[in-house]
């Protein structure tokens, strides 16, 4: 490109202005990079003086973390010394205390242990920190764990001499008597040693410590003081899946300080099921609702359809005795008239293939609206066969019905197998999913026909998403957000695809009304079936919508399916809203099936045909231009 004369002049002046410009924004730059870099440090440092460390303190002792530590020479009865003057140990009463309520910084300090650090605390410093809030420093183990404290330099310097654990060594088997410390240690140490090899002997051996207090026919329990405790039967927990298991796996935390409400979700090791099994995604329902024997009822804080104990104090709870049926069995624990769940009075079928434009659905036939539709799709299609194998001329060597198959075949795989497939691919992307020739014809025909088509493909193409990822990924939380109605963005996303879906309808019908326009010779008359069809399809989808909204608990975001929640507020009020929902139900199942069963009969069959007649057109429009 030629430059002006002006053109030249202003590059050059901006070449001259580069360098200075480059060498005062480089210290600027560096300047703030370096500020934010000192925040961050300082952010990091006042964080560590908070004393907000997590800290891992268990009721298990690592004796090859304790062995390295700090107090590896003390026995445990330095440090936990109450613990021999308990009439009850454990004590239910404490067990539910946070770390806090057991060790002060005073447990700590003494005339042989800490006394320098308390002396230095009463002075605002610990360490090489200054602090003024003494109430962030008022537990030693909010930072430091007693059983795998790192020793000083000059701890690990020293030789341990024969004192405090060493007296209990191996090395020291030639004493006639062990200390009493020891003894006294090896009674600890019997509950509390962490339990490691074999799983089924670490799991027995877990197991032991728990049923000290959760044994039905343990001691403990029997205390009146302490009927809160849930208890089970020993006996019938050991013939369940779950006995070879460490307590602590599926009760995480439940050997740490604020022992309370550590039962973990069922899903933290067990892969959700998809719909076809429970036949729908029961992202509201525990999975110990349907699985366990006890009651059902809906908890409002969780927003879950949860499992309660029921009596646990005169009663054992069957917390482990699980139930898999492969029946409808556990299904009327919800299922039934007037259920206190919000739940349908009959048990519905999995949403199936017939569904699958629209909803997350399941690759299943298990209704008989279903086998109908695909019974009568079935006769139809082998009736177009049947009517494409008989009319108009037969290419040669394709007489009989299977030969014209075969060549059929043949003719597909030899394009899809080429490089006429990305033709055949850019056509149907610009003329069947864009529809260019469409939108060329008529912007208003094409803006009523997209209202109906897009939302449409975008349900189709969210529930195939889904679908696959419950399949592969059903622990992922994206999964069990794409399957979960309630969630704010699938609510919304059908809601507003259903309202595009009912405008597109109302404006098809308009114009099919309104449009007094001449007839072309050899076309067929104005079809409504499919239309109405369509709009009642989406019409009982939304009633659907609203009945279970106005059926099921406050869960919060229901307002992001602003129709649903709207059409909900008038069955609030209603009786029998879970009895008329199964009916409504299969109403739109049935009305899906006619419009399946119709559509070839119908002026909308062109959704099917047209991409196929575009993907033959693309490719016959190149055999001619390879031919010239």
């Amino acid at each position: 490109m030629h430059r002006t004369g002006d053109d030249q002049n202003v590059h050059t002046d901006f070449e001259q202005m580069k360098d200075p410009l480059k060498n005062r924004i480089q210290p600027i730059l560096m300047r703030y990079l370096l500020t934010g870099l000192m925040l961050g440090l300082l952010a990091a440092s006042a964080a560590a003086g908070t004393g907000n460390y997590e800290v891992n303190l268990s009721w298990f002792v690592d004796m090859q973390q304790y062995g390295a530590s700090a107090h590896a020479d003390l026995f445990c009865s330095r440090c936990h010394q109450s613990v021999a003057e308990q009439a009850v140990h454990p004590d239910p009463a404490h067990v539910t205390l946070e770390a806090a309520g057991f060790f002060k910084k005073g447990t700590c300090a003494g005339p042989d242990c800490h006394e320098n650090t308390l002396a230095d605390y009463d002075k605002g410093v610990h360490g090489r920190i200054r602090f003024e809030n003494r109430e962030k420093y008022g537990n030693c183990i909010e930072c430091h764990d007693p059983h795998r404290v790192k020793p000083s330099g000059e701890k690990e310097a020293q030789t341990p001499g024969n004192k405090g654990r060493t007296l209990c060594q191996p090395q020291t088997v030639s004493q006639t008597e062990r200390p009493p410390e020891c003894k006294q240690d090896d009674a600890c140490l019997e509950c509390h040693l962490e339990p490691t090899g074999d799983t089924t002997k670490s799991a027995q051996k877990e197991a032991t410590l728990c049923f000290h207090c959760h044994d039905r026919h343990g001691s403990i329990p029997k205390n009146p003081d302490f009927g809160h405790i849930p208890t089970i039967d020993v006996a019938a927990y050991a013939t369940t899946a779950h006995a070879d298991i460490r307590c602590s796996d599926c009760h995480t935390h439940s050997a740490t300080y604020g022992h309370e409400n550590v039962v973990q979700d069922c899903r933290q090791c067990h892969s959700p099921h998809d719909e076809k099994p429970i036949h729908d995604a029961h992202s509201r329902v525990e999975c110990r609702a349907c699985h366990l024997q006890g009651a059902v009822e809906v908890d409002p804080a969780r927003r879950l359809i949860a499992w309660r104990a029921e009596a646990p104090r005169q009663n054992p709870v069957r917390v482990h005795q699980l139930v898999a049926t492969e029946d409808e069995t556990n299904c009327v624990r919800c299922h039934t008239d007037n259920n206190r769940v919000g739940a349908a009075a009959m048990v519905l079928p999995a949403k199936s293939i017939i569904c699958m434009s629209c909803h997350t659905a399941t690759f299943s036939v298990s209704d008989p609206v279903t086998l109908v539709t695909l019974l009568g799709g079935i006769l139809i299609f082998l009736g177009l066969v049947a009517v494409w194998l008989t009319a108009g001329q037969a290419p040669d060597g394709q007489k009989s019905a299977a030969s014209r198959i075969a060549g059929a075949v043949r003719s597909l795989l030899a394009v899809v197998f080429s490089r006429r497939i990305i033709p055949v691919l850019k056509a149907l992307l610009l003329d069947a999913i864009i529809q260019r020739r469409l939108f060329i014809q008529s912007k208003w025909r094409w803006f009523s026909h997209g209202l109906i088509f897009y939302p449409f493909l975008l349900r189709f193409g969210w529930g195939m998403m889904t679908l696959l990822l419950s399949l592969v990924f059903p622990r992922w939380e994206g999964t069990t957000a794409l399957v979960d109605k309630n969630h704010p963005l699938v609510a919304f996303l059908f809601d507003l695809t259903g309202v595009l879906i009912i405008a597109g309808v109302i404006l098809v019908i308009t114009r099919k009304t309104v449009s007094r326009g001449p007839k072309w010779p050899g076309l067929p008359r104005q079809e409504w079936l499919s239309p109405v069809l369509l709009g009642g399809i989406i019409i009982v989808g939304f009633i659907l919508e609203g009945l279970r909204i106005a059926m099921t608990i406050d869960v919060g975001s229901q307002q992001f399916a602003f129709l649903g929640y709207a059409i909900s507020l008038v069955f609030n009020t209603m009786n029998g809203a879970t009895e008329l929902y199964g009916y409504l139900w299969y109403l739109h199942a049935i009305l899906t099936g006619a419009f399946i069963i119709w559509l070839p009969f119908s002026r909308m069959f062109h959704i099917v045909m047209g991409p196929v007649a575009i993907a033959v057109n693309a490719v016959l429009e190149m055999d001619r231009h390879g031919k010239s």
